[in-house]
């Protein structure tokens, strides 16, 4: 994990997440790739509105939030890793950094950095 992201909140990487996904909408991707980023992109956002909310920990019951966040973010790691190339040197770069992010994620609700 690099510096600037082991001091980021896990809500700015969830963000991140989304926003990288989110961007690989907006190029040529073929298909089954952008079925998978495009279902990856719908679980992000949805971690992501969480924290519009206020952080899960806050919305009942710490250990049930922070347990379904983690489910969601190993589903967005589970698609992601269906994606070897979209074709696009844009979308690949999205990707990529958007797979790095769900590993950082997941180190940093397990309580370790890498």
């Amino acid at each position: 994990m690099s510096p600037d992201r082991n001091r980021a909140p896990i809500r700015e990487l969830v963000a991140d997440l989304s926003d990288h996904l989110e961007s690989t909408a907006e190029l040529p991707v073929e298909r089954p790739e952008s079925a998978y980023l495009g279902e990856a992109e719908a679980v992000a956002s949805d971690v992501a509105s969480l924290w519009l909310a206020g952080h899960p920990s806050r919305a009942g019951d710490a250990d049930v939030s922070l347990t379904v966040v983690r489910s969601r973010i190993e589903h967005v790691e589970e698609l992601l890793s269906n994606v070897e190339s979209t074709e696009s040197e844009a979308a690949n770069d999205h990707v990529e950094a958007a797979k790095a992010l769900t590993e950082d994620i997941l180190a940093r609700l397990d309580g370790r950095s890498e």
